[in-house]
């Protein structure tokens, strides 16, 4: 089968989110014995086994977030698809009517960022963004969300696809970090609240003096036990969820919650604020912790004292992560693709 994807970017021009997925799920498709042709404003990144197109936007559109943003699902439509058995936008499809067969994955909502936005002028973007959305859900033959929450915001998604995880990569370590480890991945502004997650670990250190704080993300800063990571390649990730004791998240809105499902594979516990994401990821609080901002500190203190507590999570959340293996994520879409052209 000779498939189309479309997605803005591509690794490691952006390490995580959507893009990551594309990638993962592109190449193991390829090994399905697929042919898969990313289109892009991204280069080929050097593990892909897939092909990569540029997308014809001129750079001189792509300079400016808000015409690149709204202006690339027309350039997108403009591509000439002869010769494709499937096309699977995951983005940016809001003008790609009669680009088909059409799978549109959505991998959250914008209307679900709008409503947790933390700047004003980001929540009118979204809530803007999400019209295009809206056009999307026509454009498409069939269409995908990464969790049930997505469909609140979005009607008529016929399937539940999650997002995939590279289990032969994501794996228990055989040992933790020597002393308490908490891990936040996200970055400090925004709705993942990493700012918030710098106090909660002030309050954590008076319970457990030595207890550190890994960040991975934008806007930290280091200081008395917390180490800020940057910009740091998949493998020091890897090692990262290996070494931790919790992972700790605290977004407002998440339309998955990958980080959950990577620490879980790796067998480190979760804990998180209450959001759609983590609900559908942890199954309502059977495979990890969900809790209020309010009691995030005392739960995390009450782990990092409990190994037979934290051991009894990273198996639950072992068990868990197998559901979101790449391999069956890229078995599911396949079945897709046959349902949608035979």
């Amino acid at each position: 089968m000779n498939i189309a994807f479309f997605q803005r970017d591509l690794p490691p021009e952006k390490h995580g989110g959507v893009a990551k997925q594309v990638h993962l799920l592109a190449n193991e498709l390829v090994r399905l014995s697929q042919t898969v042709t990313v289109f892009s404003l991204s280069e080929k990144p050097d593990s892909a086994l897939y092909e990569v197109r540029p997308c014809p936007m001129p750079p001189s559109l792509r300079s400016i977030r808000l015409t690149e943003r709204f202006l690339l699902g027309w350039y997108f439509s403009r591509i000439p698809l002869h010769g494709f058995d499937i096309v699977h936008a995951h983005g940016d499809n809001f003008f790609m009517f009669g680009k088909g067969p059409q799978v549109r994955t959505y991998y959250g909502s914008a209307l679900g960022e709008a409503l947790h936005a933390r700047n004003p002028l980001r929540a009118l973007e979204q809530s803007l963004f999400w019209l295009g959305e809206l056009a999307g859900l026509a454009a498409a033959d069939v269409r995908v969300s990464i969790s049930p929450g997505t469909k609140k915001y979005l009607p008529y998604i016929g399937h539940i696809v999650p997002c995939g995880v590279d289990l032969l990569a994501y794996r228990p370590a055989n040992e933790k970090n020597p002393g308490p480890a908490i891990l936040f991945v996200g970055s400090a502004q925004g709705r993942k609240r990493g700012q918030a997650m710098a106090a909660v670990y002030q309050r954590i250190r008076q319970q457990a003096p030595d207890a550190v704080l890994w960040t991975v993300g934008a806007g930290f800063e280091e200081g008395a036990g917390i180490h800020c990571f940057k910009n740091i390649d998949e493998d020091t990730l890897i090692t990262l969820y290996q070494k931790a004791w919790v992972l700790c998240s605290l977004s407002t809105y998440e339309g998955f919650g990958l980080p959950l499902a990577e620490a879980m594979a790796c067998g480190t516990p979760v804990v998180s604020t209450p959001n759609t994401g983590a609900s559908f990821v942890l199954e309502n609080g059977k495979n990890g912790i969900i809790c209020g901002l309010e009691r995030i500190s005392d739960t995390v203190c009450g782990l990092l004292k409990d190994k037979t507590a934290r051991d009894a999570l990273a198996q639950a959340g072992g068990t868990r992560a197998q559901a979101f293996d790449i391999r069956t994520i890229a078995a599911r879409y396949l079945e897709l693709y046959h349902e949608l052209i035979v």
